[in-house]
């Protein structure tokens, strides 16, 4: 018996040795950054200045176990003009896109791609780009999007050059807008300071670390989560294609994640990317796999990036194509373990009790602007959206 025994476990090992290293299961929404319809400046004309993702190389991503992607896109060409309708054209190329991709069983991140600004101003409480502006831009895009539960909504892209005490006012504005018009999609939202996990919790960018004030988001559904970024080069910025070592992402992580557990949040990583070289590889997997064994925290993530406009940019992943044969950046096969199965779904408010009625027992002071916008067209009486969510049940789901 002890023979036979020795047996099993020596075939067992060369089972793992011919497939390769077993990682878990992965999480539930694994993908990559569309890139492309952000690049230029405020205006430009589309497929000359700027891109939407080719519809193509989406569905060979798709079939690569992938199954959720960020949309970067510009706010100036989607809202021209601050209060006034979103561009109808520009509307458009986004629609498709999402439904596109979700009509295919995908989710999409929306991301307004603009660092908390809007033609070179920041958003504030009374300045030329106001809590009330960014808000009421969320409730037109909300209403476009609000029926599509496969749409989730990231509030902004990186905020930056916006304090912390500031920032969180706007987010609560936006996420009380969305929710004014019914709608129940996940919303992801970000910190200061890029949003970059590494100072989340002692990093003072923002004037205070983002860990002081975000637990004053106010959703009265509490169906949101924290979007982070995180990069591994010597500043964290992901501007070169070094990794500081193979375990600066474990580590870089851990606080964040620890601050998330303590109080009850739900996280999604929005970007990160390494060099194609060994240290990168080996730190890639090495976070990844952070991210898989903290499955009560992390929703998924979308690697940095994807989109047909980046030609040899280091962190690209976005396949070429030849004769009919699709080829790879060395940096997918990276990812390729640790991809979902392309059917997950996330639980939605659907999903709770309608017993459940409470909230996760922060408070939002009265300068969290958590009221109806006053920008012209506004919803000011607020439909029904039901019980609220406990952040408990909301991660139980999982």
């Amino acid at each position: 018996k002890k023979e036979k025994g020795m047996k099993s476990v020596l075939l067992i090992g060369l089972v793992v040795c011919l497939i390769g290293v077993v990682y878990g299961d992965p999480l539930l929404l694994t993908g990559v950054n569309s890139a492309g319809a952000e690049f230029g400046g405020s205006s430009g004309t589309v497929n000359f200045d700027y891109v939407y993702p080719d519809l193509t190389t989406s569905a060979h991503l798709r079939s690569l176990g992938m199954n959720v992607f960020r949309v970067p896109f510009k706010w100036e060409r989607m809202q021209p003009i601050l209060n006034a309708a979103l561009n109808t054209s520009e509307l458009g190329y986004l629609t498709r896109t999402v439904n596109n991709f979700t009509g295919s069983g995908s989710y999409v991140v929306l991301d307004p791609h603009n660092y908390a600004g809007y033609r070179g101003n920041k958003i504030s409480a009374n300045g030329n780009v106001t809590f009330d502006n960014f808000a009421y831009f969320w409730q037109l895009l909300s209403q476009t999007f609000q029926n599509n539960p496969r749409v989730i909504f990231g509030l902004m892209n990186e905020p930056s050059g916006i304090r912390t005490d500031v920032w969180f006012q706007a987010a609560n504005a936006a996420i009380a807008a969305i929710r004014q018009t019914g709608a129940k999609n996940l919303i992801l939202v970000p910190g200061t300071g890029y949003t970059g996990a590494h100072w989340w919790v002692s990093g003072g960018y923002g004037g205070a670390p983002n860990a002081q004030y975000m637990t004053n988001i106010s959703d009265p559904l509490n169906y949101f989560a924290f979007e982070v970024h995180q990069y591994f080069d010597s500043d964290y910025s992901g501007t070169n294609d070094t990794c500081r070592s193979v375990d600066i992402g474990v580590r870089v992580m851990n606080s964040f994640t620890n601050w998330c557990r303590t109080n009850g949040f739900k996280a999604f990583v929005g970007e990160f990317a390494g060099g194609n070289n060994a240290v990168c590889q080996q730190c890639v997997t090495n976070f990844l796999s952070f991210l898989q064994n903290n499955s009560d925290i992390y929703l998924g993530w979308t690697y940095w990036a994807a989109g047909p406009w980046w030609g040899n940019y280091m962190f690209s992943v976005e396949p070429t194509r030849t004769n009919g044969t699709w080829i790879e950046k060395p940096q997918t096969s990276w990812l390729q373990p640790f991809l979902a199965r392309t059917n997950s779904v996330i639980p939605d408010p659907s999903s709770f009790p309608s017993t459940i009625a409470s909230s996760n027992g922060a408070t939002s002071p009265s300068t969290g602007a958590s009221t109806a916008p006053s920008s012209p067209g506004a919803v000011t009486n607020p439909p029904s959206t039901g019980a609220a969510i406990t952040l408990s049940s909301w991660i139980n789901l999982f």
